[in-house]
């Protein structure tokens, strides 16, 4: 399992404007996960099996491709820690006392060295302070 860097925020027009997609998108990727088609876990045929992956296919079908993007933003954020933001954020949790592998950076002058060494670009209209800051985990 790997370490991402993801924006603190969850304000979903912040979201939509980091994921480059249109307004609304959240909405509409909120009603596709509504729709996902769950796994218990528990033994079946494979009868059952396959129809569960024709379920999973056809749920991910439906999705757009702004969808598509928003889901990969909020499942994956600015995607997994170089090795310089992990050295970044050892650094930063070493200051804060947290463990390495799970911490967030607030203050504005960090959260953009985080960024940079991450080489996340901040769309024009999404000033560093609307992220709230960032995490990893």
């Amino acid at each position: 399992m790997s370490t991402n860097l993801y924006p603190a925020t969850s304000d979903t027009t912040i979201l939509e404007k980091l994921a480059g997609v249109p307004a609304g998108t959240a909405v509409d990727y909120a009603a596709w996960m509504a729709h996902y088609p769950e796994d218990d876990g528990r033994f079946v045929s494979e009868e059952v099996q396959n129809a569960r992956q024709a379920a999973f296919e056809a749920w991910d079908a439906a999705a757009t491709d702004n969808i598509h993007r928003y889901h990969t933003l909020v499942d994956y954020g600015f995607g997994r820690v170089t090795q310089a933001t992990w050295q970044l954020a050892v650094k930063l949790a070493n200051r804060t006392k947290e463990h390495p592998a799970t911490g967030h950076a607030t203050d504005n002058n960090d959260v953009a060295a985080l960024l940079a060494t991450q080489g996340v670009n901040l769309p024009e209209d999404v000033p560093l302070p609307a992220l709230g800051g960032v995490f990893w985990s």
